[in-house]
């Protein structure tokens, strides 16, 4: 484990319940909370300076800062589209987009607050375990996916910090699988387009159905050569 992975996986509030002594952060103190919530804030700054100065994605990064990280690490726009957030009373502007490479890894990002913070984004890729490689490593990268094949996995990772990094641990274990081969369902659709396209209150078969109707809406407006990345999920 590098430097950046112990600073990703750094958890400050199990940091102040070994401080305290008390066990579970249930049974803090006042100034136990204090010592958390300093600890948590220290963390924070800390992560957002070192994945600044690795020009990687961080916490409360720009939509701008995000867009850049993309393009200098050889993503390209499979679709953008703008749309309105008009809850609570207020209006904003937004964007969302599917962006990619052409070795199969696929980005989806939204933003907030008028295009000026980014509020989720999810990336997708499927991997191929190089020789030689510790099989232990290989399946630690997995967030949100699974292991097939016995050498293969598909991933989903949370692109809002830590993203670049996570990519190169990759490439270091596997080989980029340029046609996915395994994911059988892709979600895509901004935070709006679930609040008024999907029915979550009812079946499973129902709101599944919607989620793929409106990702299909977006992947069919992307290039031939992401459709072929990710045929296999829709």
């Amino acid at each position: 484990m590098d430097n950046v992975d112990r600073l990703l996986k750094y958890d400050p509030i199990e940091e102040a319940e070994k401080i305290s002594g008390k066990g579970h952060w249930s049974n803090f103190s006042e100034q136990d909370n204090m010592l958390a919530l300093l600890l948590n804030m220290h963390h924070a700054e800390n992560k957002e300076k070192v994945l600044k100065g690795n020009k990687d994605t961080y916490f409360s990064m720009s939509w701008d800062y995000l867009m850049g990280i993309l393009t200098d690490n050889g993503f390209k726009v499979g679709t953008e589209w703008e749309f309105i957030d008009d809850q609570y009373n207020q209006t904003h502007k937004e964007k969302a987009g599917i962006y990619y490479r052409e070795d199969g890894v696929v980005v989806f990002a939204e933003s907030h607050s008028d295009c000026k913070s980014v509020n989720s984004g999810k990336c997708f890729y499927e991997l191929e375990m190089k020789e030689g490689i510790n099989d232990r490593e290989f399946f630690n990268l997995i967030h949100t996916g699974c292991c097939y094949g016995g050498n293969k996995l598909e991933n989903q990772l949370d692109i809002r910090e830590g993203l670049i990094h996570e990519l190169d641990k990759a490439a270091m274990c596997g080989n980029f699988i340029k046609t996915w081969k395994n994911r059988n369902s892709l979600w895509i659709l901004d935070y709006m387009e679930s609040r008024r396209k999907i029915d979550h209150d009812a079946k499973y078969e129902v709101w599944n159905k919607q989620y793929r109707e409106v990702t299909m809406e977006h992947i069919l407006k992307c290039p031939k050569e992401l459709q072929d990345i990710v045929a296999c999920s829709l």
